[in-house]
């Protein structure tokens, strides 16, 4: 998928060079980076694009058609990339975080076919959890006041205040 992915950057950074002059000697892809040689210095910036497609930077009218006059510098439109690169990398680790910890929709206290009283935890999956304690009341009041600073209560979180009051 990546060399699929860095073909079609290579190719459309091609195609914004024939519009744009300025990218010329200026932006380059090589492996899976772009490259964007600084005007009066000697030294590059680089991004890793691999996971990017470049296409994607023409769903934003704006940026389309700076694309094709001279007003968006290399610099400029490298700056922009490495942005987007950026953002997305922290988005996809915000995910991953979330789906490692999720977020707690529903404490419900239970009995089991023994009668023992328990917490029934429901995460944002529908995922549930069960969780033994000697004193429910204790752990839905906690539970309660950590909602109230954050509706977003993860398991992470739920579970170090838990281990804190012990």
């Amino acid at each position: 998928m990546t060399d699929k992915i860095m073909q079609d950057n290579f190719l459309y950074l091609q195609e914004w060079k024939k519009y744009n002059p300025g990218f010329q000697d200026t932006l380059f892809i090589e492996e899976n980076y772009l490259i964007c040689k600084n005007e009066n210095e000697s030294n590059v910036n680089k991004v890793d694009i691999s996971h990017f497609y470049l296409p994607d930077l023409l769903y934003n009218s704006l940026l389309r058609e700076s694309l094709t006059d001279d007003t968006l510098r290399p610099q400029d439109l490298f700056e922009i990339i490495r942005l987007y690169v950026e953002t997305e990398e922290m988005n996809q680790k915000e995910q991953k975080k979330i789906s490692k910890y999720p977020k707690i929709k529903n404490i419900l206290l239970q009995k089991d076919e023994k009668e023992k009283i328990f917490l029934l935890i429901i995460d944002e999956f529908d995922k549930k959890y069960r969780y033994d304690t000697e004193n429910p009341q204790k752990v839905l009041q906690l539970f309660g006041l950590l909602k109230a600073k954050n509706p977003d209560v993860t398991l992470e979180e739920f579970g170090k205040e838990l281990q804190n009051v012990k």
